[in-house]
């Protein structure tokens, strides 16, 4: 992470971070955040509760294909 001087120390600590080089714990299967309790967030969760960051959700152009391929093929294996 990039140094930030508005970054205060009592942020970092809930982040569960000591410097703001600190990299921050995510589940390599399912991106959960953890937190310095060890309690694990959603990455919008943890986001919007250390942050203050909303999300709105929509989906990228290669999720796109993938999905509209594989309910393609869904749909084609259905019919009879």
């Amino acid at each position: 992470m990039a140094k930030d001087p508005s970054n205060t120390g009592s942020k970092n600590e809930r982040l569960g971070a000591k410097s703001t080089e600190d990299l921050i714990r995510i589940c390599s299967y399912c991106k959960k955040i953890a937190d310095d309790r060890d309690l694990w967030h959603s990455i919008e969760a943890f986001l919007q509760r250390y942050y203050g960051l909303r999300f709105t959700h929509t989906i990228c152009p290669e999720c796109v294909q993938k999905v509209c391929k594989e309910e393609s093929i869904n749909l084609n294996s259905e019919q009879p």
